[in-house]
């Protein structure tokens, strides 16, 4: 098992001006932690408080209707937080939480949250700067479901895609073609309320209007601003 160090809570943007009491409190605090490949984390509903901070791998966070639908909310990386909405309210979780593939992450009591917060104040800036930030993009998420067709919303799903590519390279402005990673096209229409079909029939389209090339892992954007164009936004991010 890894040991727990600085330099991982560093890397959360939440911990990374935090005083060096604050990081060496979360240090003892934390439980190093490893997560198997398709291995359940946090179950929907439960009344655990833990929360983590991912060092390495990827989970997905996603919900399931009384009547078996799945809906997915997003995927979580390295040095990012999941699990800590319950640890900042106790009330029982409002997703579950997947590893989509092996995890490292530091595990930590809502106790451990709770009192670096009330300590240090430039965590408690950073968390509600990220609890912002993630209001405004279910915000979003909410206004594209009500007033979009489902073929706009997978054209702005590429397109989310494509930015946290531009964001990881430190491209602001994008003039060539952008190789993305994309989902399988049933978790695309999981994260999208819509069926795989629709997917598949509208990929198919995008690629014979010369927008994006795609095969079974990755999708070829050709020209990121006339697909930006085309899908009625320049700013969706």
């Amino acid at each position: 098992m890894f040991r727990v160090n600085e330099q991982q809570f560093r890397a959360c943007k939440i911990f990374s001006d935090a005083e060096q009491d604050t990081i060496q409190y979360l240090c003892n605090a934390a439980q190093p932690v490893f997560y198997r490949k398709n291995q359940q984390i946090i179950e929907q509903k439960d009344r655990s408080t833990d929360f983590h901070l991912i060092v390495s791998g990827t989970v997905r966070a996603k919900g399931l209707s009384p009547e078996g639908k799945e809906v997915t909310y997003g995927e979580i990386g390295p040095g990012c937080l999941f699990g800590e909405f319950a640890a900042l309210d106790n009330d029982p979780r409002s997703s579950s939480v997947i590893a989509i593939e092996d995890v490292h992450a530091l595990k930590m009591p809502s106790t451990a949250l709770l009192n670096v917060v009330e300590s240090d104040g430039k965590v408690a800036l950073k968390l509600l700067l990220s609890l912002v930030e993630k209001s405004r993009k279910q915000t979003e998420r909410i206004y594209e479901f009500t007033v979009l067709a489902v073929r706009q919303r997978i054209q702005h799903e590429i397109l989310r895609l494509a930015n946290v590519k531009i964001a990881d390279c430190n491209d602001q402005n994008p003039d060539g073609p952008i190789v993305v990673e994309i989902p399988t096209h049933q978790e695309l229409a999981n994260r999208l309320s819509t069926h795989r079909e629709a997917i598949t029939r509208e990929l198919r389209h995008l690629a014979s209007a010369g927008y994006i090339k795609s095969n079974k892992h990755t999708l070829l954007i050709q020209d990121y601003q006339k697909l930006a164009e085309y899908a009625g936004t320049l700013t969706d991010n």
